[in-house]
């Protein structure tokens, strides 16, 4: 090193200058580091070479974790604007007028349900780990039939804004103890959804646009919503929550070979009991191109929207284009309320962080350090929970197929020892949303026959949902979830429904019926016919493959069960009266 007239510096003037360029640097901002280390060996080309290196690493462990804790507070600790309060208002109606419509149609079906001697589908949680209200008083149909009232009622007085955190706790508490009343026979997809928003919504500011303010003016409305404000991680975890189901959904389905080929909506178009909505033309649905374009067009969406709705620029197309493909989702398919939660779900992503206060004060309390855990757990739970790794693994470049199939071992490892049993145990459990990645291309539809004591006999079937109107399907949709649900094989739990099911038909037939054989039928969708042009009708005739036996019912068996159940019961009570007989006390 030299100084101004040439001569060499002393090794005083050496560290003051390296000090003083090390000032320098550590006081830049962290976007100007590089260019001030260009600016700086400029002006001082003597400086030793690693000078820079070292000042570098000094100043990546004094910025780095400020940086990533304020864009970590940014994101989800800033202040929301007051509109996002008022959308909190609208999600909270959405919500209930689609939980109520929800509810009531069940309501039109829910003695042939669930009546404890007269109903299908008796008590029989599915799983172990899992609580329901209805395990008090399993036979009761008086508590199954107060429960489903007062969610009903919750539901309306959750419209109504009138304690709606509360409505929303009952509400999810009500939900999990209907599905865990009987092995899902009667829930699918929409209903795990409809549950993981009710405890969600929770979260979301909800005072607005209640009944308290219906008799405001506009001017007073205004004025509350100027002071309002939330902040925004509730509404974070609710778009995280859309874009976990819409990975599950887009990963689920690009490894299937139909989704990849286009020919999965030719198979959709042939299902009978989802298929079949007000708008179903033939000219998009009995058509090869249209149903190629809606197929890998719905890949494309499902696989893109969880990336495209976060940046500024994207968000609003990628919104729309959510919001239409639901609503083409309500026009063609029998879902019943599937797209519209999805709608209420992707509405959140409106709600805006408060720009003319951009920056997030520093202060930490136990409000923000709770939301933090809050958030990390619902991360790392729901990750574990809906992250589709097994599915991905087989279509992984085989470098990496080894380091994909440990880490899928890992996940399940995690789920099954640990996360699903919690979930369960909390009744906000999900599991991946592979919705309609692996479809069974088959139609199956369920008989009976019944005989009768002088030898005759009448069949009996199930509705056909080919004959019904829309309104019929909608109306519906929880009958086609059970005979769907009957006809599959569990591991032998299917025979206790399958029972219940011959006796309600030996109610509703008489006292003379003697034998009930219950089968089904199955209609398997053909390939799809490679020698097909782009515009030829697209619809197959399907291939019949007979009739499957799925039960046989017998009274004289059903009467020695009914016999025996009573001297159990006889016994039991006979031992409860505490007679101390000696072969009682054996047995």
């Amino acid at each position: 090193m030299k100084n101004s007239n040439g001569f060499a510096l002393s090794e005083a003037e050496k560290k003051n200058r390296l000090v003083l360029a090390r000032r320098i640097l550590e006081s830049s901002p962290p976007d100007k580091f590089d260019s001030v280390v260009s600016d700086l060996q400029l002006l001082a080309p003597d400086l030793p070479e690693d000078w820079s290196n070292e000042v570098a690493n000094r100043f990546n462990e004094k910025h780095t974790l400020p940086f990533v804790r304020n864009a970590w507070n940014s994101f989800f600790h800033s202040r929301t604007t007051p509109q996002a309060c008022l959308l909190g208002g609208w999600l909270r109606m959405a919500f209930a007028v689609i939980f109520v419509a929800d509810r009531l149609l069940l309501t039109l079906d829910f003695r042939f349900f669930y009546h404890p001697t007269e109903g299908v589908i008796p008590y029989h949680p599915e799983y172990d780990d899992g609580y329901t209200i209805f395990s008090l008083a399993p036979e009761s149909y008086l508590l199954l039939w107060t429960i489903h009232c007062c969610g009903i009622l919750q539901g309306m007085l959750l419209f109504l804004g009138i304690a709606p955190r509360f409505q929303l706790c009952c509400i999810f508490g009500i939900l999990v103890s209907f599905k865990n009343h009987s092995d899902n026979m009667l829930y699918d997809s929409q209903d795990n959804l409809m549950r993981t928003l009710a405890w969600l919504l929770c979260l979301l500011p909800l005072h607005r646009l209640g009944i308290s303010e219906w008799h405001m003016s506009a001017a007073e409305r205004r004025e509350i919503c100027k002071k309002d404000s939330w902040p925004m991680w509730p509404f974070r975890v609710v778009q995280i929550q859309m874009c976990f189901v819409f990975m599950g959904a887009g990963i689920g389905k690009v490894v299937e070979d139909e989704w990849l080929a286009g020919t999965a909506m030719y198979f959709v178009v042939h299902e009978d009991n989802f298929f079949g909505g007000p708008f179903t033309p033939d000219f998009i649905y009995n058509r090869v191109l249209p149903l190629k374009l809606l197929t890998w067009a719905s890949l494309a969406l499902e696989l893109s929207c969880s990336i495209t709705i976060w940046p500024q620029a994207t968000r609003m197309p990628t919104l729309v284009a959510m919001i239409l493909f639901h609503l083409g989702i309500d026009l063609a398919m029998n879902l019943n309320s599937f797209q519209w939660l999805m709608m209420v779900g992707w509405l959140t992503f409106l709600a805006k962080p408060n720009q003319s206060q951009p920056r997030v004060e520093r202060k930490t309390n136990l409000k923000r350090v709770l939301a933090n855990v809050f958030i990390v757990v619902f991360l790392i739970l729901f990750s574990i929970e809906t992250c589709p790794i097994n599915l991905v693994v087989s279509s992984t470049p085989k470098m990496i197929r080894p380091y994909a199939r440990s880490v899928g071992r890992l996940q399940n490892r995690l789920k099954n020892k640990y996360v699903r049993s919690l979930l369960r145990r909390l009744g906000i459990d999900q599991q991946v949303w592979a919705m309609y990645g692996d479809m069974d291309h088959v139609n199956v539809r369920t008989y009976g026959t019944i005989t009768h004591s002088d030898g005759s006999q009448t069949k009996w079937s199930q509705p056909d949902w080919n004959t019904m109107t829309v309104w019929q399907k909608k109306r519906h949709h929880r009958q086609v979830l059970y005979y769907d649900s009957i006809t599959e094989s569990w591991d032998g739990g299917e025979f206790r429904f399958r029972w219940a099911l011959c006796q309600y038909l030996a109610r509703i037939h008489g006292p003379d019926v003697e034998t009930i054989r219950l089968w089904r039928t199955q209609e398997v969708t053909p390939e799809f016919p490679s020698d097909l042009g782009w515009w030829d009708p697209a619809k197959q005739e399907m291939i019949d493959q007979g009739e499957k036996t799925l039960y046989i019912w017998e009274a004289e068996d059903d009467e020695e069960d009914r016999d025996d159940s009573d001297s159990d019961d006889e016994d039991d009570d006979e031992d409860d009266d505490g007679d101390g007989d000696e072969e009682n006390d054996e047995l």
